[in-house]
């Protein structure tokens, strides 16, 4: 079965995946927090913006390519998150 290329989350889902990956939070601007951590050896920086609702294609696409891994490795972080993504 086919799957879509990027699941869109919520804030507090993305929260979730930061911290699978050992992000931790560092500081809240206006309605962004700021998150960071070491993926795959190199220093990232994550903003996640506090909205309601779920992110956009878009955004999903960005936070994943910044922490520089693929949809499937991002989203089988969480094991929730992978049963939705991945169907199992």
């Amino acid at each position: 079965m086919p799957f879509r290329t990027y699941l869109l989350l919520t804030p507090d889902d993305l929260k979730r995946v930061l911290k699978a990956f050992g992000l931790t939070y560092k500081r809240t601007t206006g309605d962004h927090e700021q998150w960071h951590g070491t993926v795959k050896g190199l220093r990232r920086v994550s903003t996640v913006q506090l909205i309601r609702g779920t992110y956009s294609t878009d955004r999903m696409k960005r936070v994943i390519e910044n922490l520089g891994l693929s949809p499937e490795e991002f989203y089988r972080a969480d094991s929730k998150i992978a049963k939705r993504y991945f169907g199992k």
